[in-house]
């Protein structure tokens, strides 16, 4: 499967819609879903906000990987970047990024990516976010500010996010 662009999705739902919508024009909606059949059915869905691991404040359904990743492909997901639930609260980011590496390898490869997580109010968070792409390979990292203490109108933080950016 490969997958979908926004502009084919955007054409192909609104014009879906636009056909169902019309009174009388059964027939154009007929035609118009028949015509994107093939394209809906080998296309996949890349979801980027999946996390692992139990939530904080109550049992989930899909905490274990292997169910969740079972799932999303029932819903032909193809890719699912994945964080870590344990990244709101712990304070071992080191800890939780190894173990969402090691998780999204033994239930995932491939389809499962990594997502690393730093919380940039401690002071470690450089060292934190060099693991995540030098030693885990990561290729993107999330932040928490509704979890993680850190005031985005700080001073220093318009000097951290610069240091995160690729410069252009």
């Amino acid at each position: 499967m490969r997958p979908i662009d926004r502009r084919t999705f955007l054409k192909s739902s609104l014009l879906s819609t636009a056909a169902v919508s019309l009174p009388g024009r059964q027939s154009l909606a007929a035609q118009t879903a028949a015509r994107n059949a093939p394209l809906v059915r080998s296309l996949g869905i890349i979801d980027t906000n999946v996390n692992l691991f139990d939530w904080p404040f109550r049992a989930l359904k899909y905490r274990h990987t292997k169910a969740l990743v079972a799932k999303l492909k029932k819903h032909r997901v193809i890719e699912a970047w994945a964080g870590s639930f344990e990244a709101l609260l712990s304070k071992d980011m080191s800890g939780v990024n190894a173990r969402l590496t090691a998780e999204c390898r033994e239930h995932g490869s491939g389809f499962l990516i990594p997502f690393g997580s730093i919380n940039l109010a401690w002071p470690d968070w450089e060292e934190d976010l060099r693991r995540c792409h030098e030693v885990h390979k990561m290729r993107g990292i999330r932040i928490y500010p509704g979890y993680q203490p850190f005031d985005l109108d700080h001073p220093k933080m318009e000097s951290n996010a610069r240091r995160l950016l690729p410069q252009a």
